[in-house]
């Protein structure tokens, strides 16, 4: 199945004209195999991992397929941050992983984050509240847009 999904994310990203595009988002599983993953960054000029409060490993494993990406595929490819997701600040362990993110890699820390919230269990569904949604991911689009400007002129991203 994976060698499927690549050849069409392939054939799409060979049909992309990016510059008829200010911006493309390509969103993939930060644990998605090797060859969907170098594929999937092989024309942005950044990308951004999600990150869930568990284990930091997870995070020094995708900067490592980054470099990868950068020395084999795509030089240009910079770290746009790590966002948060699924966090709160009531329980410990998600305290405690946050500030150790922050600690870790001040430079890609993203202020904003997705919160632990039934909003986001079911994103797909059609009967959640499309304002709650929107007015949930808005400080995360907005993050988004201004490190992608900032980077777009010439500015290191933090």
């Amino acid at each position: 199945m994976t060698i499927a999904i690549s050849i069409v994310m392939r054939d799409l990203l060979n049909q992309v004209n990016t510059a008829n595009y200010d911006f493309v988002v390509i969103d993939t599983p930060s644990t998605s195999s090797n060859e969907l993953f170098n594929l999937s960054l092989s024309i942005p000029d950044f990308a951004v991992m999600t990150y869930s409060p568990n284990k930091l490993q997870p995070i020094k494993s995708w900067l490592n397929k980054i470099k990868h990406v950068q020395e084999i595929f795509n030089p240009e490819l910079r770290v746009g941050g790590i966002l948060r997701t699924r966090f709160n600040d009531i329980e410990d362990s998600h305290i405690f992983y946050s500030r150790e993110v922050y600690r870790r890699y001040p430079e890609y820390y993203w202020n904003s984050i997705f919160l632990n919230s039934p909003l986001f269990l079911n994103i797909d569904s059609y009967s959640i509240q499309k304002p709650q949604v929107t007015k949930a991911f808005k400080p995360v689009y907005d993050e988004l847009i201004l490190r992608l400007l900032k980077r777009g002129n010439g500015s290191e991203l933090w």
